[in-house]
């Protein structure tokens, strides 16, 4: 139990412990059952017996042990696949997500992609050795060739991750085009107060003068908020800067 209990410990230790058990069962076989003596005589069968079915107990109990190990692995191999595909399909809420999509789905191309597959083969190599110790049940291959799969299945999430990404970029930029043409029409707009400001000479006109001064204001803070999400996303792009009022 104490064994068992260790979290620590990797599938490659409970074969050895298996095999450590498995040699004791076959040194049992070789023992006499019995002992003949001047004074007695020693029947060791019951004892064989009984050493023979504990140890066969232990190698169960740790067969059990390396079953659940080797799908929990199974299991988080698959698990990863589905997320990278979930990161991959899902729609970017902003162009900053879609650019981190875009890197995410680089760096996994370029090394996660290489240390899942070592996983999987890793996963193969242990199947044969559980294969030598028992029968996979229905369960365990089936987690076994859904991982499989998932690693056949890679270079189409990334293709339909790339159509994705490129169908995103492509909205994305058609909206800062809208908004860049919007501005300059808004610039357009707002240049004649410019001029109707320099005209705003007369004392007793000061409170419809302020009116539109306000009003003006308001429409330059929005103005220029606009210009600021557009330089952030022309950033993004490394499209040229446009300049503010």
């Amino acid at each position: 139990d104490d064994y068992l209990s260790n979290e620590d410990r990797t599938i490659e230790e409970y074969f050895d412990a298996v095999e450590k058990y498995k040699l004791f069962v076959e040194k049992l076989r070789v023992v006499v059952q019995k002992e003949f003596f001047n004074e007695a005589i020693i029947s060791q069968s019951d004892a064989i017996c009984a050493l023979r079915r504990m140890s066969e107990k232990l190698i169960k109990r740790i067969t059990d042990e390396i079953i659940e190990k080797h799908k929990e692995d199974i299991k988080s191999i698959s698990n990863e696949y589905e997320d990278i595909k979930q990161r991959a399909l899902e729609g970017p809420k902003s162009t900053e997500a879609l650019f981190e999509t875009g890197e995410y789905l680089l760096h996994v191309k370029k090394t996660v992609m290489d240390q899942l597959g070592e996983r999987i083969r890793n996963s193969l190599k242990l199947t044969g050795d559980i294969i030598e110790l028992t029968e996979m049940d229905k369960e365990h291959k089936a987690l076994l060739m859904e991982a499989i799969d998932w690693y056949h299945n890679s270079s189409q999430i990334f293709e339909l991750g790339g159509s994705n990404f490129e169908a995103y970029k492509y909205q994305f930029e058609e909206k800062l085009s809208v908004v860049s043409k919007q501005i300059q029409e808004q610039l357009k707009d707002l240049a004649p107060n410019l001029s109707i400001i320099n005209d705003m000479t007369e004392p007793e006109k000061f409170g419809e003068y302020s009116r539109v001064l306000q009003k003006f204001i308001d429409e330059l803070i929005i103005f220029d908020d606009k210009v600021k999400w557009l330089n952030k996303e022309e950033a993004l792009f490394k499209f040229p800067k446009t300049q503010s009022v």
